[in-house]
This record gives structure tokens, sequence and C-alpha cells, in this order.
């Protein structure tokens, strides 16, 4: 295979990843402040729901233990977000459009998307 053929076919998988993915940016402030997010893999007898945390890179640092943090989120796919703005919550990537679902509903939306 030519360089350039094998360039393109990795510009071509990067393409279609970005496709796939959405960034958010989420603000930690001080030393207690939270700011993360847990893609909702499914159900949990301990915590209600399992979650594999996802690591956050940080973008900007300002005063003290302030910092920016940048997230990868997969489209389809459910997670629960928590920054100092709010308490956590449900969202679910469609397009390009963030919709919030309420905790009530998030049992029942996992079971429809295993089907």
């Amino acid at each position: 295979m030519k360089a350039w053929s094998v360039a393109l076919k990795k510009a071509w998988q990067i393409v279609k990843r970005a496709e796939k993915l959405v960034e958010i940016t989420l603000a930690k402030i001080g030393r207690t402040g939270k700011a993360w997010v847990a893609e909702i893999t499914g159900l949990s007898k301990h915590y209600k729901f399992a979650r594999t945390f996802l690591t956050g890179a940080i973008v900007n640092e300002w005063g003290f233990n302030n910092q920016s943090l940048r997230f990868e989120l997969e489209k389809g796919k459910l997670y629960q977000i928590e920054d100092h703005h709010s308490k956590p919550h449900f969202v679910v990537f469609e397009g390009d459009e963030m919709k919030e679902i309420p905790e009530s509903s998030v049992a029942f939306w996992l079971e429809v998307q295993a089907c």
C-alpha cells in the first residue's frame, strides 16, 4: 500500500470517529468542586445504576484548584453529568442535540436500548 493511501485511510477513520463524538467542557471550582461524567452502562443493586467514569482532559486552570475539563462523549449513549452548576443529571446526545432524561426514566431507556 502506498503511503498516501495509508494516510487517507487514517484520516477517514478520524472523520468517521468525530461524527460519533460530542465534546463538552465542565468547570470544577475549588478543592471540593465536582465535575464528572459517567457513562450509564446498566443497573446496579448497590448504586442504582452501573457507571463507567470518564477522565476529562484539563483544558484550562485558573486561580486555586479551578479547572475546565473537556470530555468526549459518544452520540446515542447515556451519561450522568455533574458540574458546579447543577445536581447530577442524565443526558443522551441525539445528533447534535443534548436531551435530558429524568432519573425515573433511565431504567426504561436502558431496557429499550437493549432490545
